[in-house]
């Protein structure tokens, strides 16, 4: 029997971790760090 880990949210700028279900996200379905309101939407390039 495998064993299947959960997904988990590590955001990049205060290094929290967090299932991904736990985390909140924006109207656009963007994930919202809710330690440090870090938002992983597009990133400007």
């Amino acid at each position: 029997m495998a064993i299947q880990e959960s997904s988990t949210f590590d955001c990049p700028s205060c290094d929290m971790k967090a299932p991904s279900t736990a985390v909140p996200y924006d109207p656009l379905g963007y994930v919202v760090c809710p330690a440090c309101a870090y938002s992983g939407g597009p990133e400007d390039g």
